[in-house]
């Protein structure tokens, strides 16, 4: 499983409707399953074209790495003659000082650091959707300053970070139960909690779906 890179929420719908669209053609009865890796292989996105996903890509809440790229550490590493082993170390450790959070996580800690309005303010979080509208909230709750940034960690391949949960397996399963006869959701081992929350989650929206 190691390697995997999930697609965007938009792209795996792209390719499900492709899939009934084939089906359609050649006049075949074919039940269709969207699978999501979101819980069990990946740490790594593509991109970050689809709002669905912004709630968990990962971003560097570490101020002193500003201007400090991931990709271009290890591009001067590599030119400087670094291999293998060496520039992994240095990855480790980039990746150990950036403590990297989610926007909705990094808001909530400035929040509680804050304390002020607490409660109200974490709900307030949850109910955010986009990064824009993120940021904007977080504003408006006078969290300015606040540093967060999803570029800085990005691998020398481009992809981004991202934050892997049977929540975000369910997000996806709601993006992809209109287009599917049955969603999976793939674990690392069979754990019946998470199959449940899966299934409820999904089923909180759509409850006349399979999930396996």
């Amino acid at each position: 499983m190691a390697g995997k890179v999930l697609v965007a929420t938009s792209e795996h719908i792209n390719r499900l409707v492709a899939a009934r669209l084939q089906f359609d053609v050649m006049g075949v009865e074919t039940i269709l399953v969207a699978r999501t890796d979101a819980v069990a292989a990946n740490n790594l996105i593509q991109t970050n074209i689809d709002p669905r996903d912004h709630q968990f890509i990962l971003g560097v809440t570490n101020p002193n790495l500003k201007g400090k790229s991931l990709a271009t550490l290890l591009a001067e590493a590599m030119a400087a003659g670094k291999t293998g082993v060496e520039l992994q170390s240095l990855e480790d450790q980039w990746i150990s000082m950036a403590q990297l959070k989610t926007f909705s996580d990094c808001v909530v800690d400035a929040i509680k650091n804050m304390n002020i309005g607490e409660n109200e303010k974490i709900r307030r979080v949850n109910e955010w959707t986009n990064y824009s509208t993120r940021r904007e909230v977080a504003e408006r709750l006078g969290l300015n300053n606040l540093f967060w940034d999803w570029d800085l960690p990005r691998t020398r391949e481009g992809f981004y970070r991202f934050k892997g949960s049977v929540m975000a397996a369910v997000v996806r399963g709601w993006a992809f139960a209109p287009h599917a006869d049955i969603l999976w959701m793939e674990t690392a081992s069979p754990d019946l909690v998470e199959c449940t929350k899966f299934a409820e989650g999904v089923k909180s929206k759509h409850p006349d779906h399979v999930g396996l």
